[in-house]
């Protein structure tokens, strides 16, 4: 944290997930396999196809979320990220937890599950604005 930073409260046990972009491709092949000898086969074919995406939330890590007057902490064994509030675009509100939206050119969307979402919410939307 840095040196006029506070921290407010801290979340423990918090699973933190993050949208992911999951790309495949579908697409068909024909062709024609030519027997050039015994156990020798030569194959002229062509495939075409298209990518496909599709966006899935995956798990990134259990671990504690620290609300500060500065921004967001999250902390794990598998990741650990800090979030400042003017780097931050939107706040999601759920039932259950608080999603993040980042700014940047490829961010997605990071959930963070503290069982009590709109007093997160609430605590860092109004964090936020001062």
């Amino acid at each position: 944290m840095q040196g006029n930073e506070k921290l407010l409260w801290l979340f423990k046990d918090v699973p933190y997930h993050q949208e992911k972009v999951f790309r495949s491709f579908e697409g068909g092949h024909h062709g024609v396999s030519i027997r050039v000898m015994r156990g020798v086969t030569y194959r002229v074919g062509q495939f075409k196809g298209h990518p496909i995406e599709s966006t899935k939330l995956a798990h990134v890590g259990t671990g504690m979320l620290g609300v500060t007057t500065s921004g967001l902490y999250f902390s794990s064994r598998e990741k650990g990220l800090k979030i400042p509030y003017d780097k931050i675009v939107a706040f999601e509100p759920y039932s259950d937890g608080v999603g993040v939206q980042r700014d940047a050119e490829r961010a997605l969307p990071q959930i963070f599950v503290t069982g009590n979402g709109w007093f997160v919410y609430n605590l860092v939307t109004t964090l936020a604005k001062l």
